[in-house]
């Protein structure tokens, strides 16, 4: 099977929750600081469940740095501007483009109501 590969566009920013050891889980966003919206590396293909053919899809991870490293130990592949057609180009070296673009991103608190 071969992948298909493609950024999710128009994200505008991810949420996180902290883990800290008894301490009250705060929920964080995590978005670019001029509020522009960033791409997430994700793959689709169609695939075969119980003998039938439907779409999947997922967003790539990585090891956490930058902002995302204070709040998970995961961080979705966020792709530099510069990157986005190279994503879309079959013939690219995809592994060279994994490195997420953090040195844009901020870590906000995100106060929760509940009901």
């Amino acid at each position: 099977m071969r992948l298909r590969r493609h950024p999710d566009m128009g994200f505008r920013g991810e949420t996180h929750v902290s883990r800290e050891a008894n301490r009250l889980h705060q929920p964080f966003l995590i978005k670019r600081h001029d509020g522009k919206p960033f791409a997430f590396a994700g793959m689709w293909d169609k695939v075969s469940m119980k003998g039938e053919f439907v779409d999947a899809a997922t967003i790539l991870t990585t090891t956490p740095r930058g902002v995302a490293a204070e709040v998970h130990d995961r961080m979705s592949v966020i792709l530099p501007p510069e990157h986005h057609a190279k994503w879309l180009d079959p013939s690219s070296r995809y592994l060279d483009l994994l490195e997420p673009d953090v040195a844009t991103l901020e870590l906000v608190p995100v106060t929760t109501t509940r009901r």
